[in-house]
């Protein structure tokens, strides 16, 4: 919760909270949990490998390739949604544009 129109008597819910919510979520198995559009940071990890797919940032996104693969454009990704690190399919929607 961040307090915003008619609910401004109320306190944001800490950060330590958002973080065991998100810890409890993926000890039960969750693959996708993020604390939301927070100055926290999760990185979206691949179910197969648990590799890095992406990185977040609030509404920031920027999918990983393998360090032989980088070009110019270090942080295009893979469009298809293949994790760069075993190949697999993470779901999701991976074409540009990625980020708010």
């Amino acid at each position: 919760l961040f307090p915003r129109h008619e609910m401004l008597g109320h306190s944001p819910t800490p950060a330590a909270t958002l973080e065991r919510a998100c810890a409890a979520g993926t000890d039960e198995g969750l693959f996708f949990v993020y604390p939301g559009n927070t100055s926290l940071s999760r990185p979206t990890l691949c179910p197969a490998c648990g590799g890095v797919f992406a990185l977040r940032q609030g509404w920031e996104v920027r999918l990983c390739r393998q360090e032989e693969d980088r070009g110019a454009d270090k942080d295009e990704g893979s469009p298809d949604g293949c994790c760069p690190h075993c190949g697999a399919q993470v779901p999701g929607r991976w074409n540009k544009p990625w980020s708010r």
